[in-house]
């Protein structure tokens, strides 16, 4: 019957949807329109079964050839998708009838269900519009991978973002940690997941800063992710022992310039953020001092409260309680680009004659690359009506963040920055993790 109803142009093939289907049926590029069907028929016409037909156009002569090329081929595919929504109707009386005959008696609620017609038209430009995306998304839940282990700040603030997200989405947004790699691993498995808005990334500066330590990463950080939105900017303090003699900024290069390398400064290791940091301040001062690395800041503020390092670059959230406390410590400056409500009286490194060392590295979050872009601008939303909540703002500046928000190219064009500027400190510092 359906054979009888195509149009002259097409030609129908059934298949059972356990039949392997041939590569020959596949469509490529220039033959045509594809549409899968599948009619779920009632218990009494195929109990449980699932029928499939294709519908394959066929060009012929290069008439056809251009027609699929050109408005003609719209317009074919508009005829052929009313052809599959009139079978729609002709599958589901043929069933109704062939209930009657059956024996089956008068239609029941949940004993004979009108058939299901799913078409799919499978050909370029004929997925689901990404505005429709949107709207339905989310309709499962996300993950949020966090290349890191748990109990850090970045996962902690992850794990606020998430809980903000699920209410603002209604799916639950599940923080799923990934360490290993200097965060490589967590992110390269968000660089090739699906790009549909159900795999997110959360992470900080490591982004942009791997991007210059690693050259064989096995993702480009610049093509492979979708920014999102930033979530909040951080900040360092300087800070070294009353010992040492250094009472400003000025003081601190003087010494270090009457004995290169002589001063010591405690980092979180070769190649993280607060060892860039220290170096790209060397740097813009002109002068030199010793990079003594240790297993994360943690360990490298221990030894600095216990004396044992005259220098370091310590994030505000984890020195900011020692600053208050009364510990035996004297903080020069800070990398923000203004001065800070913590810290009020403290100069920026600008304002202490060291231009150019402002950092403030960034926790954001990002898609695969090709996520639909209504589907980034929903989450975008998201993220940034969260920003403005006063309980969110408060935990986060207890993570030493100032919520940021902004849009998606705003945390792109940051990280291309930042990439820039970390390629000249690598290079100058000759940093090399391999």
């Amino acid at each position: 019957m359906l054979a009888r109803t195509l149009p002259s142009h097409y030609t129908l093939t059934h298949a059972h949807r356990r039949q392997p289907e041939p590569h020959r049926n596949r469509a490529r590029p220039g033959q045509g329109l594809l549409v899968a069907v599948r009619v779920r028929c009632s218990r009494a016409f195929e109990t449980d079964r699932l029928t499939r037909f294709r519908v394959r156009t066929h060009a012929v002569g290069e008439e056809a050839t251009r027609s699929s090329r050109s408005a003609k081929g719209w317009d074919s595919r508009r005829s052929l998708a009313r052809w599959v929504s009139e079978q729609s109707e002709e599958a589901r009386m043929t069933v109704k009838r062939g209930s009657a005959r059956a024996g089956a008696g008068p239609m029941r609620s949940g004993a004979v269900k009108t058939c299901a017609v799913a078409a799919t038209l499978a050909t370029a430009g004929w997925s689901m519009p990404a505005a429709a995306q949107a709207e339905r998304y989310p309709v499962r839940p996300v993950r949020m991978i966090v290349p890191l282990a748990p109990g850090g700040s970045t996962d902690i603030v992850a794990r606020l973002v998430a809980q903000k997200l699920t209410g603002g989405l209604g799916q639950t947004v599940l923080v799923d940690n990934r360490p290993g790699g200097g965060t490589t691993l967590g992110t390269n498995l968000v660089a090739k997941a699906q790009p549909d808005g159900y795999t997110l990334l959360f992470t900080s500066a490591s982004l942009a800063t791997n991007a210059v330590l690693y050259p064989k990463l096995p993702f480009d950080t610049v093509k492979d992710f979708a920014p999102i939105a930033t979530v909040g900017q951080s900040f360092y303090v300087l800070i070294v022992q009353p010992s040492l003699g250094a009472n400003s900024v000025p003081e601190l290069i003087a010494m270090a310039k009457a004995k290169p390398k002589h001063i010591q400064y405690a980092s979180a290791g070769q190649g993280t953020i607060t060892h860039l940091t220290a170096e790209l301040f060397l740097m813009n001062a002109g002068i030199r001092m010793q990079d003594v690395p240790f297993k994360g800041g943690a360990p490298a503020l221990v030894a600095f409260l216990g004396g044992q390092m005259p220098v370091i670059f310590s994030p505000i959230a984890e020195c900011l309680p020692h600053l208050r406390g009364g510990a035996k410590i004297r903080p020069l400056a800070v990398t923000a680009a203004k001065r800070v409500p913590e810290l009020p009286d403290l100069p920026t490194l600008a304002e202490a004659g060291v231009p150019s060392s402002d950092v403030q590295p960034r926790s954001g979050l990002y898609a695969p690359a090709r996520t639909p872009r209504p589907v980034v601008a929903r989450i975008n939303a998201e993220v940034n009506r969260m920003l403005q909540q006063a309980d969110m703002r408060e935990r986060l500046a207890g993570h030493g963040l100032v919520p940021v928000g902004g849009t998606p190219e705003d945390l792109g064009n940051y990280v291309k920055s930042e990439i820039a500027r970390w390629t000249k400190v690598v290079k100058t510092a000759g940093i090399s993790l391999n």
